[in-house]
């Protein structure tokens, strides 16, 4: 059996937290190994910035911390699944296909964590 929290905080929040921090760090990798030296640095840093923004907005807004959390291991776990941990591949080839295929797992991945964790 699980325990029913871990250092006060729900068991599932916990785990959710440990899935957006690992797909954070999977495209994290995919764009620094997977993109140009010219193109490398400002992605790099715009993906890095979104962490703190996903921390941030939610505590200045005054709530939506945890479906916000869902949302962006969603979209960062369908961005490394549909393009295969390059992210490159959304934009560079597969065209529509691909971007809709990357919509699709993302709104599930949104709908099944919001109905696990909420």
């Amino acid at each position: 059996m699980a325990p029913e929290s871990l250092a006060g905080f729900p068991t599932p929040v916990v785990v959710l937290w440990i899935v957006a921090a690992t797909g954070w760090g999977a495209v994290l990798a995919g764009l620094h190994a997977g993109l140009p030296e010219g193109t490398r640095g400002p992605a790099v840093f715009a993906h890095v910035l979104t962490a703190p923004t996903a921390l941030l907005v939610p505590s200045l807004v005054g709530y939506g911390a945890l479906p916000l959390t869902v949302g962006v291991a969603a979209v960062w776990w369908s961005l490394t699944l549909t393009t295969g941990f390059r992210p490159r591949r959304l934009v560079a080839t597969g065209g529509w296909g691909r971007l809709a295929l990357f919509l699709v797992v993302a709104a599930l991945g949104m709908t099944a964590g919001t109905h696990l964790i909420l």
